[in-house]
């Protein structure tokens, strides 16, 4: 599987040494992933993360010490089962210690996957080293103690509620925020609902764990050409009213200021995606 990620069009490859280790594989985990990454690059992702196993783990301070040997390839590094601002500042003072360059510094991608971390999202974002938030569905229904089986109304409203919080949280320090996976990467169907509403959020992307659900996360998370259109034409008009109007009539809408805020991120994302 390290091999195949190489030739992945994702827009970052995250390499799993937590939940997705068995305790017992995970020195062998260390060591696969150093040598992947020590020779030429190979990778399409501009981006390379991993996951390393939770502070206060057995496993965190080897994770740490292995980091030293590939730092330099990566850009960040997931901090999971994240539940306060104090945990991210003993992480990032750990990785002070590794020698990379202030302009190569590894950044967190926090995952919140509790009800603590929800409730600190916001103070966990505003850490300096973050640079984004990202939801761990299952282990936030585990810890809240919501059934995941089926399609309950109860699980389904419990993750609107905290996709909700994790957005605004992110957004409220100016951070990226991710969408967590979905498990059943066979059904294609689910993971797209999955998708649609953590785009409708405001989200920046989702967690990806099959390569069969790459081509579906794309679309989605793309703004369209018609809606790259649009985005166009409101910056464009609001632009040209700024010296005679405050807003804007656009096909009878009212276009105002934070109509004008949301086109500019609409045309930053198809930018970024073209």
């Amino acid at each position: 599987m390290l091999e195949k990620s190489r030739t992945l069009t994702a827009d970052q490859i995250l390499f799993d040494w937590e939940d997705a280790v068995a305790p017992a594989q995970k020195e062998a985990a260390r060591a696969a992933l150093t040598r992947a990454l020590s020779g030429a690059s190979g990778f399409k992702a501009p981006i390379l993360s991993v996951r390393i196993n939770a502070l206060g783990t057995p496993w965190y301070g080897d994770d740490i010490a292995a980091l030293a040997a590939i730092a330099p390839r990566l850009t960040s590094i997931v901090l999971p089962k994240c539940a306060s601002a104090s945990e991210v500042g003993r992480v990032a003072a750990d990785l002070a210690k590794i020698a990379v360059s202030k302009e190569n510094e590894i950044g967190i991608d926090a995952q919140v996957e509790s009800a603590l971390g929800l409730v600190n999202c916001a103070e966990i974002a505003a850490q300096p080293r973050v640079l984004s938030l990202s939801f761990g569905p299952l282990d936030f229904l585990a810890d809240i103690g919501v059934a995941t089986t089926g399609e309950l109304d109860s699980a389904a409203r419990l993750i609107e509620f905290a996709l909700c919080n994790v957005i605004v949280g992110a957004r409220s320090a100016g951070k990226l925020a991710f969408d967590g996976p979905v498990a059943e990467f066979r059904n294609l169907d689910k993971f797209e609902a999955s998708a649609l509403r953590s785009r409708a959020l405001g989200f920046d992307g989702k967690w990806v764990i099959h390569p069969d659900q790459l081509e579906s996360c794309n679309r989605i998370y793309t703004p369209t050409k018609e809606e790259a259109a649009a985005a166009s034409e409101l910056v464009a008009r609001y632009e040209a009213a700024l010296t005679k109007d405050g807003a804007i009539n656009l096909g009878g809408t009212m276009v105002d200021e934070a109509s004008f805020r949301i086109a500019q991120r609409t045309l930053r994302r198809s930018n970024a995606f073209n």
